[in-house]
């Protein structure tokens, strides 16, 4: 569930409290640097307009402004570590080679140089050669808490927590109230499962930062953690999901700078119609970093679907699949399908029954549609296989054999869907079909071998109709 450390490589690491307190100033002096002065070709103010990009999680356009600084002055030491961070963030490892290379040809004892070449290692998945260039890196220059991180960060994807915690905390020493730090340190502690701590850290991380939608996410992660439980007051699993909710909705809202338009709703409507907006505004289906947020609202799909909201979670889900075509996506995709079509008939999901198109036999064949989907990316998932064929067999169960009729069908009173384009011979015969108020008939439904399906209407004169 967790957006990790290979997704967010946050090697850039500045000191907490002016992160804080230029939170509010940092736009505006940029923006007069930029615009007023005319200062779009100063290093310093480029390397300013790409961290603040980074910070944003706005990779390529911090990329842009990297490439535009190394341009003008490739030792740059004010934004090595951004251009380096968002390399690997983008997965751009020839780039990051070429640079790796230049910079150690250049400064062999530079700590920076050498933080490239374990960077270069690192977007390799190669993370015990990564470790020796990142320790390397942190004897050059102990004072650096970029490398410490990127240290930590190798050690992390090793599976080895205490020397990924040493780390972290090695970097939150040089830096005392860094948000970096502390995030990296609260990730840690949920991936090894110590929520208590985890959520100390998080929640710390969060009063140093308060507008980083990463910090959020954690937050939301741990919330969806069914074994945790805050010392502060005991929640019931669904207040759980509901915080989970909140959380993450704030960390798109915050990734995405969506303003949402106030109401008069309580807090749980409030934030669904909050959310549906975000799901429908541009601002979310245009990311440049969609992919980037994929998780987010992943997990944001599942609480829903927790909740029973099917409705929302389909949207969700339908918005991950936009960005990335995922087994795991098109399985929640159909399970959330599969539950609803249960729910339609036990009226249970509280989001869906407003303006809205009451077939049963809609959702049980879009659950199959994706579970295929699923399986033809991942053949060997049980979970899949299992599902596909409860829903086959509840689709033979209620006789729900074909895919609901579309708009360009008409829908008989006794059940029969009769296509406008069929011929005047087949429409002749569906009418027949239909008993006056005279004749006493029974009509029965028989699947043929070859794929058609056979009515059998018993009348006074004993005829048959068949519909291939």
């Amino acid at each position: 569930l967790s957006m990790d450390a290979s997704r967010s490589m946050d090697f850039k690491a500045a000191n907490g409290k002016a992160k804080e307190d230029g939170k509010n100033d940092n736009p505006t002096a940029l923006d007069q640097l930029w615009k007023t002065h005319k200062l779009q070709k100063s290093s310093e103010v480029l390397a300013m307009a790409a961290e603040k990009a980074y910070q944003q999680h706005d990779f390529h356009k911090a990329l842009k402004f990297c490439e535009e600084l190394s341009k003008l002055d490739p030792l740059c030491p004010t934004a090595g570590y951004t251009y380096v961070a968002t390399l690997v963030s983008l997965q751009k490892k020839r780039p990051l080679f070429s640079l790796a290379h230049e910079w150690v040809d250049a400064a062999p004892k530079s700590s920076k140089a050498w933080f490239a070449v374990g960077a270069y290692y690192y977007a390799c998945q190669r993370y015990h050669v990564a470790q020796r260039h990142f320790c390397r890196a942190t004897r050059l220059d102990p004072h650096s808490p970029e490398a410490w991180i990127a240290f930590g960060t190798s050690f992390a994807m090793c599976d080895e927590s205490d020397q990924a915690l040493a780390s972290f905390r090695a970097a939150q020493r040089l830096s005392p109230g860094d948000a970096t730090s502390l995030l990296y340190i609260g990730m840690e502690y949920l991936r090894t499962n110590h929520l208590v701590l985890a959520h100390h850290f998080l929640q710390a991380s969060h009063h140093a930062n308060p507008h980083d939608p990463l910090v959020c996410n954690e937050i939301g992660v741990l919330y969806m953690t069914t074994s945790f439980q805050n010392s502060d007051y005991e929640a019931t699993p669904n207040q759980k999901y509901e915080m989970a909710i909140e959380w993450l909705t704030k960390s798109l809202v915050l990734a995405t700078g969506h303003v949402s338009s106030p109401r008069g709703d309580n807090e749980q409507n409030e934030e669904v119609a909050t959310l549906m907006e975000l799901l429908q505004s541009t601002s979310l289906q245009t990311m440049s970093n969609g992919t980037y947020w994929e998780p987010t609202l992943f997990n944001l799909a599942i609480a829903h679907r927790k909740l029973k909201n099917y409705k929302v979670a389909i949207e969700c889900l339908t918005v991950c699949l936009s960005w990335k075509e995922s087994a795991s996506a098109y399985a929640a995709l159909g399970y959330c399908h599969h539950l609803k079509h249960f729910a339609k008939q036990t009226k249970s999901d509280h989001w869906s029954y407003a303006n809205e198109d009451e077939n049963n036999g809609q959702h049980i064949h879009m659950a199959i549609e994706h579970y295929h989907q699923s399986l033809s990316r991942k053949p060997d998932d049980p979970f899949c296989t299992e599902m596909l064929q409860r829903a086959l067999s509840d689709a033979l169960e209620e006789q729900v054999f074909l895919p609901p009729t579309t708009d360009d069908e008409t829908v008989r009173k006794d059940g029969l869907g009769m296509n406008k384009m069929q011929n005047r011979a087949t429409a002749a015969a569906a009418s027949a079909m239909t008993p006056t108020s005279n004749e006493q008939s029974s009509m029965m439904l028989t699947a043929n071998e070859d794929g058609g399906f056979s009515f059998s209407i018993d009348q006074d004169d004993d005829s048959d109709v068949e519909m291939g």
